[in-house]
């Protein structure tokens, strides 16, 4: 798979928290890339909203592999090392290639799976957002999933709190999959205000057991 094989509903620039959930790391992280000069120039993209007190930062897709890069060798390569990384994934995406490799000395830096990885974890979200939809007639217009009335987040926090399984017996219309797209949706879409309890369950929900919770009330 290249970079033009991507669904073009990814291939666009990607807000922080979606670019977080690529990486798999906390948003602060790659915020701190952007403030550090860590990532170039020409793959940032800054947008002000009507409305907003500041311009909101955001990630071209193809910026997405630098920030694997960058979040998997952390401070372990060089800076002219990563540059020089940084121009062969520029390479890989213009010319459509999947492989590039990077040497310095002993160390060898094989970019054509920080490519395909990246890849991969664009489509899962691609994926995940496509399962979600919002519509202001079903439960107000918050992003639920797909033909459903569920909430993506509480089904989100839910998965943190409890297994496959049991969520599975009280939803028993979803799948694995579409429990593993409310959670990467929610992470790359937190809502606003502070984080929900851990332990809370969603509204509606009761414990019936230790470890299964009916969830048909929602």
């Amino acid at each position: 798979m290249t970079f033009s094989d991507l669904p073009e509903t990814i291939r666009r620039p990607l807000t922080i928290g979606e670019v977080a959930a690529i990486a798999d790391v906390d948003r602060k992280v790659v915020n701190r890339m952007v403030d550090d000069g860590v990532l170039p120039r020409s793959v940032l993209v800054s947008r002000r909203a009507r409305g907003d007190a500041r311009a909101r930062r955001f990630v071209k897709a193809s910026g997405i592999p630098m920030v694997l890069l960058v979040a998997t060798t952390g401070g372990f390569i060089s800076k002219e090392l990563r540059k020089t990384a940084f121009a062969v994934i520029e390479r890989m995406i213009r010319e459509n290639i999947t492989t590039g490799v990077v040497e310095a000395g002993a160390l060898t830096l094989d970019l054509s799976t920080v490519m395909s990885d990246a890849l991969a974890r664009m489509i899962a979200l691609a994926r995940a957002e496509e399962d979600v939809e919002s519509d202001p007639d079903v439960r107000g217009g918050a992003p639920v999933m797909r033909g459903t009335r569920i909430l993506a987040h509480e089904l989100a926090s839910l998965a943190e709190i409890d297994s496959v399984e049991a969520i599975l017996e009280g939803y028993p219309g979803l799948t694995q999959d579409r429990i593993e797209n409310a959670t990467i949706y929610a992470k790359a879409h937190p809502l606003n205000g502070r984080p929900r309890k851990r332990s809370a369950l969603p509204q509606g929900a009761r414990i019936v057991s230790a470890s299964k919770i009916d969830l048909g009330a929602l």
